[in-house]
């Protein structure tokens, strides 16, 4: 909480991502630790009303004297990139003051993708085994159709050409009118054709970086004195920056189609970008015929006068460079008052952060490019060679500051009262904390509006910056007051309670009161009961609540369009619409457990803990797919009469295409979909259950001291409820309801969520030492639990239409016939469970010099397969193998 970090980052919440605040822990000095201190079983009472689960609070060492460096080196077995750490600490006493120093910095390699042969792939059907043949088809297919190698509309008509490469059969038809190339550009040419070879797919991982070039750099100085008076004050000043490069893939139009007749129609995506007749390159596009494209080709019954991009990729990868730095001051005093002991502070934090985005492509430069008469302009039919791009490139930025003031004043007493329980004294805490913070987020002209791009008019959301959706300059603060206090109530003499209290008042917000009871008893004198009840409210974040309208385009399956087109092939770019609400309710949590403590032997510690958290008004969104399925209920419910189905889902004219008709009688001819309004919402109760299991041992024998420890955490629950229309949704799309159809996609983000898309159900972690003088060796070893990936289902078949046959079933016929329903289908990918092991090798010399040396991931082990954008799910798993690493360490 007083860990300031600039900006915020995302978390899929209902299927959608919703921005969340968080906090930089790489400001914190670890060299400078005294200890690490995990408050767990909920601590808002104590540090605050959003503390839902615990805190971890970090103890500075108090009066450090001496100095040590230490030197770290990182490499990989399979990667070129290598990390530097330096960390440096010093303290000294000078009288009744202490001053200690802390500076830490970090050199992180860049790792590309290109490195790695499955990352690079990102068709990842090699990698299933005959086993998997019923999973094997084009899903794990991550390549994009939207490449270099563009299609085009003619002009306002549903004519499409397409690019092909020279080695093409289309390209061996030069004598054909369908036939178009430029003189003088020889390696692609044009025809009368709506797809894009696969071999000729973008491949985003070619220039994508996997992880960017980072540096960083923290110093940290801590002051702790006395005053003449008995007073103690501490003063902490810190400096963090830190400057991250990461190069990323070519820019795409928003709207792109891809093969799907229910994208938008020429001239109708979020990004329609024209073409002119005038271009240089259009201008000189000839058939086979020897005629020219312009004034042959026609939109409809008129000559096309240009083309508009249907899908297209520029072959200049994009980019960013990100620049961050944190101030922050503390100044604390402490002293007695009585009996009473109290401790005041007052902190202020600045964090900024400066994003360069290089590499980006404005497209009123664009247009004025491709407008250009002369070889100077852009080349729309370059596929990647001489496409005179550059001219149109621009850099945008990023900006955004975050600040925290906050003052406390708390007072505390071993004895408080001048009665006892019967166990003891009791002990209490009193404080008043204010809080103020805020958050500016500032956005480049070009994507918040202050440059409008015009040729995108009739479209009120869009930027001049390409692939990029528009996003305003976001404001926000707010300033808490709280009074809190704790209790230690000693109930028995082996029994101890703790009674905690916190009210909060936000001023953008309202006023709230939680609290916390936690038991303890020792029943003998190696077995203790342990159990806590807490309640906890999180306000809506300064992004949800101030953010103006906001619009992200992603590719989705579009339901009416799967179901109601004869060629059901649906996925095209579609943008959501969102925007901050101050009518948010508080996200409310209760938080309760119950476990036991045995120590049966000396050294031997055995934890078993049940949990319970329910979440009341999580904030996030409907989801666009969700709101799509609404949509095709609707319709469905209607029938052939209902044209409007789900007004906050906006659609283009439906445009008859005569290629693919629409073939639903039971629905009303729909568009493609423009934009998918939504808005930030408290959802239904979320519930998160589980156990946590702890065997801890350690003896000291004659051979050295053995240190033993195991970890199991084991998931019981993890459940969204759902109300109103998203139950109506998830009813309809149960098997025989009007949803359960072929290619229509499950509503997400609801219902019971574990053992799915990365919510594992188990996770063992293992640590094991022994050290006898200056000998020491450590192992260590993680184990996490199988889940399944819902975008993957055994549905691969061979043949087609109506002759199909189905790996997972082995029957032949339709989808609905042979697959929908019979045993064996239906499933979802398992991403298998993973295990890593790490070795640590130490030794301490006789002049205080250490060397350690680690193996991680000794046996090499890999990431288990997963269809994402590097074959495995980076929320969860490392892919990196093997690496080792050298320490040096030395007190001076």
């Amino acid at each position: 909480r007083v860990v300031n970090a600039p900006g915020y980052k995302t978390e899929r919440i209902s299927g959608s991502l919703v921005p969340v605040l968080s906090v930089n822990s790489n400001e914190i000095p670890v060299m400078g630790l005294d200890r690490l201190e995990v408050l767990r079983d909920g601590a808002s009472a104590i540090y605050g009303a959003d503390a839902v689960t615990g805190v971890v609070n970090t103890v500075l060492k108090k009066d450090y004297e001496g100095s040590a460096l230490r030197y770290r080196v990182t490499a990989y077995d399979h990667f070129a990139a290598e990390n530097h750490s330096l960390n440096f600490t010093w303290g000294k006493n000078f009288g009744s003051t202490n001053v200690s120093f802390y500076f830490d910095y970090l050199d992180q390699g860049k790792i590309k993708s290109t490195e790695d042969p499955k990352w690079v792939s990102m068709d990842y059907r090699d990698y299933l085994s005959e086993a998997d043949i019923a999973y094997n088809d084009t899903t794990w297919r991550n390549t994009s159709s939207t490449s270099v190698y563009g299609t085009f509309w003619a002009g306002l008509g549903t004519n499409v050409f397409a690019m092909y490469d020279a080695a093409d059969s289309n390209c061996g038809r030069n004598t054909s009118a369908d036939y178009y190339a430029v003189n003088g550009i020889d390696h692609v040419c044009l025809y009368d054709s709506s797809s894009t070879r696969e071999s000729q797919y973008a491949n985003y991982n070619l220039t994508r970086d996997a992880r960017g070039e980072l540096e960083r750099l923290n110093a940290f100085l801590y002051i702790n004195f006395e005053l003449g008076n008995g007073i103690e004050g501490y003063t902490e000043f810190s400096i963090y920056n830190s400057d991250n490069t990461k190069d990323l893939y070519g820019s795409s139009h928003l709207g792109t189609s891809t093969s799907s007749s229910s994208a938008p129609p020429a001239g109708q995506a979020t990004q329609p970008i024209f073409i002119p007749c005038t271009n240089y390159y259009l201008a000189n596009l000839v058939s086979g015929t020897g005629k020219s494209w312009c004034g042959t080709e026609k939109a409809g019954s008129v000559y096309a006068d240009g083309m508009y991009l249907r899908s297209f990729r520029t072959d200049v990868p994009r980019g960013y460079d990100s620049y961050r730095e944190t101030y922050r001051l503390l100044q604390g005093f402490t002293g007695n008052l009585g009996d009473w002991f109290w401790d005041t502070a007052i902190l202020y934090s600045e964090a900024k952060s400066n994003m360069q985005n290089y590499g980006r492509v404005s497209l009123t430069l664009l247009d004025q490019a491709l407008a250009d008469p002369n070889p100077t302009a852009f080349n729309p039919f370059c596929a990647g060679i001489e496409c005179n791009l550059d001219q149109a490139l621009v850099t945008i930025y990023r900006k955004n500051v975050s600040k925290l003031t906050l003052a406390d004043f708390k007072i505390s007493n071993p004895n408080a009262f001048n009665f006892e329980l019967p166990g003891g004294p009791i002990g209490a805490l009193f404080g008043a904390e204010i809080r103020k913070e805020s958050l500016d987020d500032m956005r480049d002209p070009r994507i918040n509006g202050g440059i409008r791009w015009t040729g995108g008019a009739g479209w009120p959301y869009v930027t001049d910056i390409m692939t990029s959706s528009p996003s305003p300059n976001t404001y926000g603060e707010r300033t808490t007051t709280s009074l809190f206090g704790e209790l230690q109530l000693p109930i028995m003499t082996r029994m101890n309670a703790q009674l905690a209290l916190r009210y909060e008042d936000a001023d953008d917000f309202g006023d709230t009161t939680v609290g916390k009871f936690a038991i303890g008893w020792q029943i003998t004198d190696w077995a203790k009961v342990r159990g806590s009840s807490s309640s906890s409210f999180r306000a809506p974040n300064l992004v949800i609540v101030n953010e103006g309208q906001i619009a992200r385009s992603n590719t989705l399956s579009d339901p009416v369009g799967c179901v109601g087109y004869e060629v059901g092939t649906c996925a095209y770019s579609i943008q959501r619409i969102a925007q901050g609400n101050p009518n948010l309710e508080a996200e409310d949590s209760d938080n309760t457990s119950l476990g036991v403590v045995l120590e049966p032997i000396d050294g031997l510690v055995i934890t078993y803990d049940m949990w319970k958290i329910e979440q009341e008004g999580t904030v996030g969104l409907f989801g666009e797919t969700n709101h799509m399925l609404l949509d095709l209920l609707m319709r469905l419910q209607g029938g052939a009469s209902e044209c409007t189905g789900n007004p906050l889902v906006v659609r283009f004219p439906y445009v008859d295409d005569p290629e693919n008709p629409w073939a639903a009688s039971n629905l009303c001819p729909a568009g493609a979909v423009q934009r998918v309004e939504d808005t930030y919402i408290n959802l239904d109760k979320r519930t998160v259950e589980g156990t946590d299991a702890i065997l801890d041992y350690g003896i000291d024998t004659d051979f050295g001291k053995f240190k033993f420890k195991f970890v199991w955490t084991h998931y019981d629950k993890f459940f969204q409820e759902a109300s109103g229309p998203t139950l109506e949704i998830i009813e309809a799309s149960q098997s025989g309801g009007p949803l359960d159809l072929p290619n229509v996609v499950a509503p997400r983000g609801f219902d019971d969520l574990l053992g799915i898309n990365g919510a594992f159900e188990d996770k063992y972690s293992l640590n094991l030492s022994w050290r006898n003088g200056p000998y020491e060796v450590l192992v260590s070893g993680t184990m996490i639990g199988d889940f399944k990936e819902t975008a993957v289902f055994n549905d691969a078949y061979t043949g087609s239409g109506s002759n199909r046959t189905y790996y997972c079933s082995g029957l032949t016929g339709s989808a609905s016939s042979a697959y929908t329903g019979q045993p064996g289908c239906g499933e979802y990918w398992t991403i298998d469970s993973m295990t890593t092991l790490n070795l640590t090798v130490g030794y301490q010399f006789k002049n205080g010099l250490r060397i350690r040396g680690t193996v991680t991931n000794v046996e090499d082990e890999r990431a288990p397969l997963a269809d994402e954008d590097y074959g495995f799910w980076p929320d969860v798993h490392s892919d990196y193998g093997r690496y080792y690493r050298l320490e040096l360490y030395k007190k001076f």
